[in-house]
Order: C-alpha cells, then sequence, then structure tokens
C-alpha cells in the first residue's frame, strides 16, 4: 500500500515540566479517511480532572474521526472538537468530582496535500518557513482580549498576572465552536508545524523556537522537539509542556507529480532502506539472524491477532541502565518512553481504557532487575545477566485487544567506550539573586573515573533556599552518548536528606538546598553517577554557607 503522507513526519513528546504534581497534557498524531491528524490537548481542572479530560479530548478526537468522513477537514475539525466537549461534560456529569474540569485543543490535518488547522483555547500552532516563524492560532484568552481591544501589547500580555486565563475550552456548555483557519495551507518543502500548550509557548519566546526548529541541518526532529521542552524546563518549566512538530521534507505535489517522479523516489527511498539496513548491521553489529528473529516473533503477534505498536529506536544494554518507562494511566491506557541509544527519548502512546498492570508483560523478564509495577509505573532496569537477546517485547492484554511491540537492543557493554566521557556534565547555580530566565554559574565537570569530580557552591542568608541544576552534557556523539546524556542516576521520586532535596531523571538533577538547615562545615551532597561497568561513581557538591 502507498504511504499517503510520505512527504511528511511527526514527531512529538510531553513532559510534566519541574513545578507541576502531574502530567495534564496529552497529545497523538494517526491516520484515517479524514487525513494524518495530529493533536495536542492541555487539560485544567487539578491534577486529576486536567489529566482526564485532555485524555478524553484526544480519545474521543481519534475515534471521532476514525469512525465519520467529511468531504471538508474543516468541518472534520470543528465536529470532532465538539465531540470532545460533549465527551468532556457527559463524564463530569457522572462524575461529579471533576466538575470544572476541561482542555484546550489544537488540531491539524494534512489531507490531499493541504494544512488545515484549528483551535480552541490558548494552545498554538505555529509555522517555521525560511528562518521565519508564524503564530498560526489566536489565544482566546482574557489577555489577547486586551491586546485586542489596544489596551495593552503583546509583549506585555506575555507577562500579564491574569495571562493563564482563557475564553474558551472544551468541556464549557457554552463552549464556542473550534476557529478554523479559513484557508488551507500549501506546505512547502522544509516547512514545521510546531503544535504545543502554553507550557512552551509561555516559557520559551518565538525568536527561541524559531532557532531552536529551524535548525535542520544540525538537529534531528526528534532532537529539535526534545531540545525545546528541556528549554522549557531550563527556564523554569512553570507549567506541563507538551511539542509536536510536523515537518514536510518535500512538497506533496513533488510526491504525487507523475508516474516518473514517483519512481524515481521509491527508487531512492529503496536506496535509502538498503542503507539503512547496512548501517543497522554495521552499528548495531546486529546478525541476520537476529533481524529474522524479531521478523518471526512480530509475525507471531500478529497472527495472533496482537496490534503492533512501532517503535524505530535502539536502546543500548549496559547492567544497571534504565532504558524504558512504562506508564500506566488509570482508564486511560498507557504510554511506553523509550531511551534509545543516541540519548533520545521515543514515546509511544496506547489509548485503551481497559488497560491493567496485569495485561502488561515484559519479554524476556529474566533481564531485568524488577518489572513490578510501582506506582503505575514499570522501570525496565537491565540486570548484570548477559543480554543475548537482540531485543524487548512488551506484551498488552486486555479483555478486547492485544498490543504488541518489539523494541531492539544492542549490547555496547563491551564495546571500547571512553570511561572519561561517562560523567561530562554542567551544574548550575541559580542563588536566588537571578531574575527570571538569567542562568547562574556554570561549571564544567569532567572525567568520572578519577578522584575529582565535584563542584563547590556559596549559599547565603538572602533567600530561603538555593536551587542547583546538574546537566548531563550532550557534547560526545560517538556511542558513549548513551552514558554522557543519561550520567545520572535517576531517582523514584524526590530524596529528603533534611538540608536538601533532590530528584532526578537520568538527564537532569535538581537539588533544592535549605540555607537554615545546611551544616556549617562539611556540607557535601553526593548525586549518584551511572557507570560502564561496576565502578561506584558519584558527583560531589561541596557546599558553603557564607554567613
Amino acid at each position: 500500500m502507498d504511504n499517503l503522507y510520505s512527504y511528511c513526519n511527526v514527531v512529538g513528546n510531553t513532559d510534566v515540566g519541574c513545578k507541576r504534581a502531574a502530567n495534564e497534557d496529552w497529545l497523538t498524531h494517526f491516520e484515517c479517511s479524514n487525513g494524518l491528524v495530529s493533536v495536542v490537548c492541555d487539560g485544567m481542572g487539578g491534577h486529576v480532572g486536567g489529566a482526564v479530560a485532555s485524555h478524553l479530548a484526544v480519545d474521543t478526537i481519534k475515534s471521532f474521526l476514525e469512525t465519520r468522513f467529511f468531504d471538508d477537514p474543516r468541518e472534520a475539525i470543528v465536529e470532532a472538537c465538539n465531540a470532545a466537549n460533549a465527551a468532556i461534560l457527559e463524564r463530569t456529569a457522572r462524575q461529579p468530582e471533576l466538575t470544572g474540569m476541561g482542555s484546550t485543543c489544537v488540531m491539524l490535518i494534512v489531507r490531499n496535500g493541504k494544512v488545515y488547522i484549528g483551535s480552541v483555547g490558548d494552545s498554538r500552532i505555529y509555522l517555521i518557513r525560511s528562518k521565519h516563524i508564524t503564530q498560526l492560532t489566536k489565544d482566546q484568552s482574557y489577555v489577547q482580549m486586551l491586546v485586542d481591544a489596544g489596551q495593552i501589547t503583546k509583549e506585555q500580555a506575555e507577562n500579564h498576572p491574569r495571562k493563564n486565563e482563557i475564553t474558551n475550552a472544551l468541556g464549557l456548555p457554552s463552549m464556542s465552536p473550534a476557529t478554523v483557519l479559513p484557508d488551507a495551507i500549501s506546505p512547502e518543502a522544509g516547512d514545521c508545524f510546531l503544535l504545543c500548550s502554553d507550557g512552551l509557548s509561555g516559557m520559551v519566546s518565538d525568536h527561541d523556537i524559531l532557532k531552536v526548529a529551524s535548525n535542520q541541518t544540525g538537529l534531528t526532529q526528534r532532537q529539535r522537539v526534545d531540545e525545546l521542552i528541556q528549554r522549557a524546563r531550563r527556564n523554569g518549566g512553570l507549567d506541563n509542556i507538551t511539542c509536536m512538530i510536523v515537518e514536510f521534507s518535500v512538497t506533496p505535489d513533488a510526491v504525487s507529480g507523475g508516474k516518473k517522479r514517483r519512481n524515481l523516489l521509491l527508487t531512492a527511498i529503496a536506496a535509502l532502506i538498503v542503507v539503512a539496513v547496512a548501517c543497522f548491521f554495521l552499528i548495531n553489529r546486529c546478525s541476520k539472524d537476529d533481524v529474522d528473529e524479531v521478523r518471526k516473533l512480530s509475525d507471531a503477534y500478529v497472527s495472533q491477532g496482537f496490534t503492533r505498536i512501532p517503535c524505530n529506536d535502539t536502546v543500548a544494554y549496559s547492567p544497571s541502565a534504565e532504558v524504558v518507562v512504562i506508564e500506566l494511566i488509570p482508564r486511560m491506557g498507557l504510554r511506553i518512553i523509550v531511551a534509545d541509544k543516541s540519548g533520545t527519548y521515543d514515546t509511544l502512546n496506547v489509548n485503551d481504557s481497559h488497560i491493567t498492570s496485569e495485561g502488561i508483560s515484559i519479554r524476556p523478564d529474566s533481564c531485568f532487575v524488577s518489572t513490578a509495577m510501582n506506582d503505575n509505573r514499570i522501570t525496565l532496569q537491565f540486570n548484570d545477566k548477559p543480554f543475548k537477546d537482540s531485543q524487548i517485547c512488551v506484551e498488552i492484554k486486555t479483555a478486547d485487544s492485544s498490543f504488541f511491540s518489539i523494541i531492539p537492543v544492542v549490547n555496547t557493554a563491551s564495546s571500547n567506550m571512553s570511561k572519561e566521557a561517562i560523567a561530562t556534565a554542567k551544574a548550575v547555580n541559580d542563588d536566588g539573586e537571578k531574575k527570571s530566565g538569567e542562568k547562574g554559574e556554570k561549571t564544567e565537570l569532567y572525567n568520572a573515573t578519577k578522584e575529582r569530580v565535584e563542584h563547590t557552591i556559596t549559599i547565603n542568608g538572602k533567600t530561603k533556599q538555593s536551587v542547583v541544576r546538574l546537566y548531563s552534557a550532550d557534547e560526545i556523539s560517538n556511542d558513549s552518548a548513551v552514558y554522557t546524556n543519561h550520567a545520572i542516576k535517576p531517582t523514584n521520586g524526590n530524596v529528603d536528606k533534611g538540608w536538601y532535596v533532590f530528584s532526578s531523571n537520568g538527564r537532569e538533577c535538581v537539588i533544592t538546598i535549605d540555607y537554615n538547615k545546611t551544616p556549617a562545615k562539611k556540607a557535601l551532597i553526593e548525586i549518584p553517577l551511572k557507570s560502564i561497568d561496576s565502578e561506584s561513581l558519584s558527583f560531589k557538591l561541596h557546599v558553603h554557607k557564607a554567613q
């Protein structure tokens, strides 16, 4: 079957941010008779209600468009949002404890080589074209009303105290229909359409969004998405952060412009596939037998009626490495977060409200320290037994559906990596005197196998708390990048040591220090670092308390 949308690619991700207890954003993209659909929703109504609203909105939009066809994609956007609004209102009526929940929504549909967009609320869609950025949607918010009335400028709106008040949302009995761009957009080669929640647009300037999103030669699409999310986190991460890029590699006309060009394109794609397979063999040292085994396993699942969740990433095996996280969202579904060997993340979403922890299994389970469900999360961490397989298989079963995902694994534990590169990192000290958005002192750390992997900071009594951020560096691009990008050992929640608290996700560690409780002498914080072998490594932070 021809790939109708070979001229564009969609990559997205979401992050809880630095301040919120839970992620109330949700996103998806899918193909159906109405086109290639991309959706981002930002929930509201508390960390429970907001998450329910955004997930319900995304699920309703997907099922609605998959079961109905509209001649006009603009009508499809409006009616899908109406259906999502009705679904949220119906859920609220059944569960009064969720009263007040709602969600924003931005939606983009690609069909017949044209792009159609619509929105409800203040989530946004930008077009990045020829080093210029254009906001295609208009915020439905209180401050935008002030801008429209000429009472404040657009620049003043960015820092207005009522910036987060929106005037329209899914879940309102009086919701206004989605605002749809009246004219379809004809995409050009290199165009990036960026969908995001206000957790990104409110924390990263349009200039910086343009700078990252347009860097198509320096960063992959996945890296640009992740970099934008990380910039929002570095700027404070006050809200959940969601970013999705729909990128056009060529103009749609170039794909459909005649049989000759089509055949040339297919030949080029075939050649790229051959090169990619050859590179896969060479780089990952994956044998033909491994590929055949994966294919046989996949065919076996399909023959049993399982639905495949495609994963294009390859994770790197190393003892104690955490490579996959499975997050169960009760009554909504789950997502599989894969940390690949290049240091980037991929999120695979499974929207099925009947999934429970009992229906999730991982093969082979003997290669992990533990696969037990903890706080609706399964973290797959390799044990120290030799891993001889070429893949991990995640199997999900419900009463009426079955899913599977095969995640390739390459064994890099014995490769010739530089130990000196393991813990390259940067420490940033926010001393409380910096203005929002300013970076504090930055010190580069290097060589985790030597005796000095440490840094000294001075805190004072002007502020009750000081915050230190330790970042894993991204400078190294060889196979050891999986260790440098995730050099810090992750923690499950916050670790409270009395006078300081720290948490880490493998890439970033946030340490909050209480000035009043800090010892006057020998105040030392040790952050565990990952190691290629069993050697125990840590980052030592000496804290000097100014009197």
